[in-house]
């Protein structure tokens, strides 16, 4: 979620502080965030934590979550897999607007 939101900031913010900020910005990342909330809404939480599930101050968990057979890194590499499609498709759609 992070690193889209730093995409969409990257290509849409003002390139100084004097100007204004782009509405453009804003609506991509509540675009952004929409699609994040929905992809991980089967976690039940945006957060690392609630889709990973492990304790990272313990040190067996965190090992396990590298390692283990039944781990679930597999689901924080879904969830980045389509966070990083989604804003594809959100960057392409907004293209598509500025050259209709």
């Amino acid at each position: 979620m992070l690193g889209g939101m730093a995409c969409i900031s990257g290509q849409c913010s003002r390139g100084s502080l004097s100007e204004e900020e782009s509405p453009r910005m804003f609506k991509l990342g509540h675009m952004m965030d929409q699609a994040f909330s929905e992809i991980t809404e089967e976690f039940g939480g945006k957060d690392c934590s609630d889709i990973a599930r492990v304790d990272w101050l313990d040190q067996e968990s965190v090992k396990e979550f590298y390692q283990g057979p039944t781990s679930r890194k597999k689901y924080c590499q879904q969830v980045v897999g389509e966070a990083a499609y989604a804003l594809g498709e959100i960057i392409e759609k907004e293209l598509q607007q500025d050259e209709d």
